[in-house]
């Protein structure tokens, strides 16, 4: 068989989307999925822990995300395995309805307090929790890192958080149901819950990709 240059090799190679499989992701039930970000296709590939709402992988590789022990109300921050797919409660936390990963061990946290959103931090490592301050809105349920500026959407907003202050910035609307946000591969936004979506990171309209037959609570790059 001929050979093709190698420049029409390389040519060839940036032609094919980076797909299949990219995303985790977890719904409430306590299920772990393998999510195609770029057509919506899902199926389940593990068992994690009951009451799982958010997702975000840290910059060492490891998953995390919130699970419910017992009694019902009592949450955990948990890790879920690459490799098993399995879920680890590791530390007590709040009514956490969103998570994103800082630098090192550090993860950011949406917790839910009846009125405003309040940001905490936690590291991982040792499990110190870190009031950062309220947010001045209610209603998040998303949030990633972009950069280093921390993204979070909900209550039909997108915007930024100051980690130092807590502070919600709006840059823009929403539609749909956003319970999670997260980068795929090729720098998109992309989110959603009952249906997947491309958002854009400045005005905040989403682009229906597909529906779900799941509803996804979080999501974020995977480590296949």
């Amino acid at each position: 068989m001929r050979k093709l240059p190698l420049q029409l090799l390389a040519l060839a190679a940036l032609t094919v989307p980076v797909s299949a499989q990219d995303m985790l992701a977890v719904d409430w039930t306590g299920q772990i999925y393998a999510l195609d970000s770029y057509t919506g296709a899902i199926e389940a590939a593990g068992v994690g822990m009951f009451g799982q709402n958010c997702m975000a992988r840290d910059e060492n590789g490891d998953v995390w995300s919130i699970g419910q022990g017992s009694p019902v109300s009592f949450g955990f921050v948990s890790r879920i395995d690459n490799a098993s797919l399995t879920a680890t409660p590791m530390f007590p936390c709040a009514d956490v309805r969103a998570m994103a990963a800082g630098s090192g061990t550090t993860l950011y946290m949406i917790v839910y307090t009846g009125q405003q959103n309040l940001l905490q931090s936690i590291d991982t490592a040792t499990g110190v929790t870190t009031t950062i301050g309220f947010t001045g809105i209610s209603g998040i349920q998303a949030m990633t890192m972009v950069g280093s500026v921390l993204y979070a959407a909900g209550g039909g907003l997108i915007g930024t958080i100051d980690v130092g202050t807590g502070q919600f910035s709006p840059t823009g609307a929403t539609s749909g149901n956003i319970q999670w946000i997260a980068v795929r591969g090729d720098g998109q936004l992309v989110g959603g819950g009952t249906s997947l979506y491309a958002i854009d990171i400045a005005s905040g309209i989403t682009t229906l990709i597909a529906s779900l037959p799941v509803y996804l609570r979080g999501a974020d790059t995977a480590a296949f």
